[in-house]
């Protein structure tokens, strides 16, 4: 490889992959070796701009992990990488749809590696039907949700990202954030967005978080006693802690509610909070100023 003479090099790094799958454990699945082995042959052949063996290889080096996912990155990056330099991309992506029609195989990393360069090169079309891809192999990837939405964003299209939302949601109830953008997003349809809203509490109903999420909410549609109620909730799971106080007394001096923000002043008071919560007392007195106005 070092001296240029890519098919001889290429050689030894398939043998040496061989040599290493017929003798060590587990065909040197998660032992790093192999991993080693198929990135090397994989920039070995993106240097011969063979794309295809450059991908398969590059994938192999991430598959060859195994379950060590904290060790699959720079593997990761390395195909991402191979699929960037590859001068050939478009007419590669056309033999996977071959490949796959015919054979019935493909692979959900490979076509999300290629949306993301798609993407990156402001081909949004492209991107959302690798994304697609993708998804259709593996649904619960939260990166390609993540780049169909920001497809459909770049393309226009809010019923297409609001539709990719509602789908996300489906398998990630817990994740607050997705109810909220769903939220802002269906403007056009109020009862939609009104629904959005309360799942984010009714997902998880007894956490300090999701109320935390719908208070905030709340407050952007300056619909302060509905986020009063909410900061409420969140001191009282939260004893120990004063965001619930804090937000709590912020919302009533907004609804114009001084006497019941004095007295979430004077309980913030009386309570001793840890030494993280350092700030308090200095976000009280300007809380205080407010009520005082």
């Amino acid at each position: 490889m070092e001296v240029g003479r890519l098919k001889r090099g290429i050689g030894y790094f398939e043998e040496s992959i061989n040599l290493h799958q017929r003798y060590a454990r587990n065909r040197g699945i998660g032992d790093g070796t192999l991993s080693q082995y198929y990135y090397e042959l994989a920039q070995a052949y993106s240097q011969s701009k063979n794309t295809e063996k450059a991908v398969d290889a590059a994938a192999a080096a991430i598959v060859s992990w195994g379950p060590r996912h904290d060790q699959r990155q720079n593997a990761v990056s390395q195909l991402q990488s191979v699929v960037n330099s590859a001068p050939d991309i478009d007419d590669y992506a056309k033999s996977l749809d071959q490949k796959a029609k015919k054979l019935g195989t493909d692979s959900p990393i490979i076509r999300k590696t290629i949306g993301n360069r798609f993407y990156n090169e402001q081909k949004y079309e492209r991107a959302l039907k690798q994304y697609k891809l993708s998804l259709e192999l593996s649904p619960y990837d939260r990166e390609v949700h993540l780049g169909l939405l920001n497809c459909y964003d770049k393309l226009n299209n809010p019923a297409g990202a609001v539709e990719q939302l509602l789908a996300q949601i489906d398998f990630d109830r817990h994740n607050l954030s997705l109810y909220t953008d769903l939220a802002q997003r269906a403007k056009e349809n109020p009862a939609l967005a009104e629904r959005a809203a309360t799942s984010i509490v009714e997902s998880a109903p007894n956490e300090a978080e999701s109320h935390q999420a719908l208070a905030k909410f709340r407050e952007g549609q300056q619909r302060w006693n509905e986020s009063i109620d909410h900061w409420q909730r969140v001191s009282e799971l939260r004893k120990l802690e004063p965001t619930g106080l804090l937000g709590l007394a912020n919302a009533q001096v907004h609804a114009k509610k001084w006497a019941d923000a004095k007295q979430s002043i004077r309980q913030l008071r009386r309570q001793e909070w840890p030494t993280r919560f350092s700030d308090v007392e200095n976000q009280a007195r300007q809380i205080e100023r407010r009520i005082s106005e």
